[in-house]
């Protein structure tokens, strides 16, 4: 069985959308690994977060039904605009990806019924909120 790079399939298919009045573009903002230097603007993280085991399809083939978790966070800026901004930015995310199918993907399912503020980055003092998106698909 072959998997799929999930957060990187999101992150292609969320490349080029404006949510909450931000533009989001692949290695500028948006990224599907650990961004080292951390761009000082509003920036979407997706990675792997494990998920459900896979369910066996009664196929001729064989066939899973995988239920991938990619883990993301929306790294916002410091103060209060930078969390009303960044706050925005994590419940247009959540919005669009709730409604996302990305080709090759049976649906892409919020985890959680809301972004979730984790708080402050304890070296940047950035607002965080972390979501995670369950993306089904079938592999074989």
């Amino acid at each position: 069985m072959t998997p799929k790079d999930c957060p990187g399939d999101l992150e292609t298919f969320l490349n080029g959308q404006t949510l909450a009045s931000v533009t989001l573009a692949s290695n500028s903002n948006l990224f599907s690994y650990d961004a080292h230097p951390m761009p000082n603007t509003l920036v979407v993280r997706l990675n792997n977060a494990g998920g459900d085991f896979p369910e066996p399809l009664i196929t001729t083939a064989r066939k899973a039904l995988i239920h991938a978790d990619v883990g993301i966070i929306i790294h916002g800026m410091a103060g209060y605009d930078g969390h009303v901004q960044g706050e925005a930015l994590a419940y247009a995310v959540w919005g669009y990806l709730q409604q996302a199918v990305p080709s090759g993907y049976i649906d892409v399912l919020m985890r959680e019924s809301s972004p979730t503020h984790v708080g402050l980055d304890p070296v940047t003092q950035r607002n965080l909120w972390t979501m995670t998106a369950v993306c089904r698909y079938i592999a074989s």
